[in-house]
């Protein structure tokens, strides 16, 4: 009885028919029954999962599949054509009657998807093997609950935000600081953008439009980590160290005292009378105003400005300021300055003819605009061909922050310091460095020299009055500016005040002057 032999592998080389071999009876040295069928059922396997290779995936080789050592992961390769799909199909079905000895000495073939056939998908999950069987893999999900415990978490850090503000003298409601960081946290997004030199065209249309909704630049206003940065900073003004101990009086010091004891011994001989704002007009000019905003011929023309009676409407509670109010409260300013340092009484109290008046000079909205496309390029030494600038004594200009926001700027030769006044509060470091700029290439074009920077500062005051909605920021700049042309630099007046100012603002357009003071 001979033994029975696996062949390493059939040869068709030959041309002649391959005789079927005698059957032979089992002896004692021949393979057993249980050895033939677990040679069958791991050819069955390694067919199996070379032609699961072969359509989609990378799959390790059999021998690691069934050695139980944990779970193997199947790494995705790149999808090949059809004709070699055809040919290591092939292949592995010569390769499944080989002997197991002879396994180990096939190698892998690197393949290359140029193109991949239609029938496979161009992304496919990724599939995982090991003892458990074959099976995809899931994308984690987000819980059904996450968006609603997020939003909870940001209602919270609102309201203790809110509090904390409210300890600080906030005073309006919880729904009123919520439209405001949200549109303090739009401006802040604006400012990490490049500055748009366009005009304010947003300002034009009426705020309840939906055209002139600012857009969310940002992917969500006031997200958690922006109210998480709001409220460290609440915390660290609160728990900010209080001022330094005084040291003992010198000399100096005394004769210091002893100087403001006489201004306050002067002051309360001769008193000066303290101007406090009321929050509304009189009955009969608040009754004046309202008929003016509800007459619809309205129209006022100062100097080159015109109002008519779609810009005055901007001065309605709950309205943006647009660039023709603000520029024709601008030409008021600069008259007023202009006739208190053209009269007579334009001297100090000793008669020496010292001017006491400040001498101002007004630049528009657009000179801003001008000047973030260039000094040269916007031929900015044109405005100033009839006016030195150098002479006055501060120059004022308010500025628009990509048509979503405005701030006073102010450039200040008596105190050598360029002046930012935000109603949002921090400072503005764009508007020093352009007014430094500024500065620089006029007295290059008009004193043909550089600028002498000695001495000069940048000022921003911490106690600058905030406002509480995102609506007031042009009444609190035109506000600022005409506080600045008066050479004050307390401003007496708060958000509390924003109903009286606007009402106050539509009677001196209409008069084309400015309420006395």
């Amino acid at each position: 009885m001979t033994s029975l032999k696996r062949s390493a592998s059939p040869d068709f080389s030959s041309s002649a028919r391959p005789t079927k071999a005698p059957r032979v009876e089992s002896s004692p040295n021949s393979p057993t029954l249980t050895t033939r069928w677990k040679g069958l059922v791991y050819d069955w396997c390694t067919l199996i999962v070379e032609t699961i290779n072969q359509s989609f995936y990378y799959l390790p080789p059999m021998t690691q599949l069934l050695q139980p050592s944990g779970t193997a992961t199947i790494t995705q390769m790149p999808l090949e054509s059809e004709a070699s799909l055809s040919s290591d199909h092939s292949t592995t079905q010569s390769s499944s009657s080989s002997d197991a000895s002879n396994k180990n000495s096939s190698q892998e073939v690197d393949r290359v998807s140029e193109h991949p056939p239609r029938w496979i998908r161009p992304s496919r999950p990724r599939v995982l093997v090991g003892q458990q069987g074959i099976h995809k893999a899931r994308k984690p999900r987000e819980h059904i609950h996450a968006q609603l415990h997020k939003e909870h978490v940001r209602e919270h850090m609102r309201k203790e935000l809110y509090n904390l503000e409210r300890a600080k003298g906030y005073s309006s409601d919880f729904s009123t600081f919520k439209a405001f960081l949200d549109y303090k946290a739009r401006v802040e997004d604006l400012s990490r953008l490049p500055s748009s030199p366009t005009p304010s065209a947003s300002f034009y249309a009426p705020l309840d439009s939906q055209s002139s909704r600012p857009r969310n630049v940002g992917a969500e206003s006031h997200t958690t980590e922006g109210l998480r940065r709001a409220l460290e900073r609440a915390r660290d003004s609160l728990n900010a160290p209080g001022p330094a101990k005084p040291f003992l009086p010198t000399l100096d010091q005394l004769r210091i005292s002893d100087r403001q004891a006489d201004e306050r011994i002067e002051r309360r001989l001769r008193p000066k009378t303290i101007v406090r704002i009321p929050e509304s007009l009189p009955p009969a000019e608040a009754a004046e105003a309202e008929r003016l905003l509800s007459d619809r011929k309205f129209s006022a023309k100062f100097a080159r400005e015109q109002v008519a009676h779609k810009d005055l409407t901007r001065l309605q509670p709950g309205q943006w300021l647009n660039d023709e109010i603000i520029n024709f409260y601008g030409a008021l300013i600069m008259s007023r300055s202009e006739a208190l340092e053209n009269s007579k009484e334009n001297v100090d109290r000793k008669g020496k003819g010292k001017a006491s008046a400040i001498r101002v000079h007004y630049f528009n909205t657009y000179f801003w605009t001008k000047l973030l496309t260039g000094y040269t390029q916007s031929k900015l030494n044109k405005w100033t061909k009839k006016v030195d600038i150098f002479a006055k004594d501060v120059v004022i200009i308010p500025v628009n922050h990509s048509n979503m926001h405005w701030t006073a700027a102010a450039i200040n030769f008596r105190k050598k310091r360029i002046e930012s006044y935000d109603s949002l509060g921090g400072p503005r470091p764009e508007v020093f460095k352009k007014l430094r700029s500024y500065l620089q290439d006029e007295h290059r074009d008009k004193k043909k020299k550089d600028f002498d920077f000695t001495g000069w500062q940048d000022y921003c005051p911490e106690d600058t009055p905030r406002q509480e909605n995102g609506v007031d920021c042009g009444v609190f700049t035109m506000q600022f500016l005409e506080t600045i042309a008066r050479g004050e630099e307390h401003f007496p007046f708060g958000q509390k005040n924003m109903r009286f100012m606007r009402q106050r603002m539509v009677l001196e357009i209409s008069r084309t002057k400015l309420a006395d003071r």
